[in-house]
């Protein structure tokens, strides 16, 4: 009798370690068009998006720059985005761009103190152009950001800046050719 209650609470443990195993594959599946832009420059589906500091004396006068370039050959095809910034230890949310138009070329300007509260930056992509309902329309891709990336290098000058956002693609180009040439 001993033995089939120890059978029986063994199967019991391994049922529900692999209910639990599955639950949480489950929840970890990630959708296949949602990014994590870690770094300063990122590139998906036709998308480029670029960051840099714009230092100043001091923080309230420091702006981060983020250039989002809209690619000729995108075969998605996003006519329009949006950009929402996210408290991570509140969950609190707030919209800084609602349903823009999605331009070849459109650069964010944002106050580096914004980034204290509400740190989290996330990109939202549509192929529609009119976004009626923009809090609850579904985007077609998302990029988010933890924060202003480490690698977003700093500039004192605008002309700086600028240059440098001009060579990052050129450069981004030039090691995406050498690799499609490589494969």
């Amino acid at each position: 009798m001993k033995r089939r209650i120890f059978i029986f609470l063994i199967c019991l443990f391994l049922a529900v370690s692999i209910f639990c195993n599955l639950s949480v594959a489950a929840d970890q599946q990630t959708d296949p068009n949602k990014y994590h832009g870690s770094d300063s420059f990122f590139k998906t589906n036709g998308i480029s998006i670029f960051w840099a500091i714009l230092k100043g004396s001091e923080e309230s006068n420091s702006w981060v720059f983020v250039k989002i370039i809209n690619q000729e050959d995108n075969l998605k095809q996003f006519l329009a985005f949006s950009l929402i910034a996210t408290d991570p230890f509140s969950d609190s949310e707030e919209w800084i761009i609602k349903g823009e138009k999605l331009k070849k070329e459109n650069i964010i300007k944002l106050n580096r103190e914004s980034f204290k509260k509400m740190m989290g930056k996330t990109f939202f992509f549509y192929q529609s152009e009119k976004i009626e309902d923009y809090q609850n329309e579904m985007p077609d891709m998302i990029v988010y950001y933890l924060s202003v990336p480490d690698t977003a290098p700093e500039f004192l000058t605008l002309e700086k800046l600028e240059a440098y956002f001009k060579d990052a693609e050129k450069r981004f180009e030039k090691v995406e050719s050498t690799i499609k040439k490589q494969e």
